[in-house]
């Protein structure tokens, strides 16, 4: 996942930053067999076509806007980090049949989700100054984007619900 910030320091203590986030395309397989739950269903009683083989793709993107709040613990050179704030996330997601008990399906099965959703956002970190304008950070941080309920394009009854984002980061910071 790639994000990219730009930010105003109001103060010593606090500021507030922009950013935009894209992840990866996170591809997986799964196979599925009688009361696995798939698409937002428990799956029925067995039938010939267990088990069903899916190969599944997501990924997130959107903007944020984060109120930080800043805690030097070693002069100016080293600084605790805390954020709270809120992410337009557009999340999107497929889910393709392609196997029904070792067999391929006789049609596509496929079932698209795309869906944009505000969530909150916060977490904490440290940053440490390297150069004058230079400094690297490191921070975790969580994103209510169990919120997300994507419906199927095409078949209103099929969902798919995330779970809560959990995000890690290392990077750099330019500051004048």
């Amino acid at each position: 996942q790639g994000n990219i910030y730009v930010g105003l320091r109001f103060n010593d203590y606090v500021g507030m930053e922009l950013g935009y986030e894209h992840s990866k395309e996170v591809k997986s397989t799964a196979a599925l067999v009688q009361g696995d739950s798939y698409i937002g269903a428990v799956l029925p009683a067995a039938t010939n076509s267990y088990p069903i083989f899916t190969d599944n793709s997501n990924r997130i993107r959107g903007p944020h806007i984060n109120l930080v709040g800043f805690l030097p613990i070693y002069g100016n050179e080293t600084e605790l980090l805390a954020y709270v704030g809120m992410a337009r996330i557009h999340a999107v997601a497929e889910s393709n049949v392609v196997r029904l008990n070792g067999t391929l399906p006789a049609a596509p099965i496929i079932s698209s989700f795309d869906k944009r959703k505000s969530v909150l956002r916060a977490g904490a970190g440290v940053q440490h100054k390297l150069l004058k304008h230079l400094g690297i950070r490191a921070t975790i941080g969580w994103e209510n984007t169990q919120r997300i309920k994507m419906i199927d394009k095409v078949d209103f009854a099929n969902y798919v619900r995330l779970k809560d984002s959990v995000i890690y980061g290392l990077g750099i910071y330019v500051f004048t």
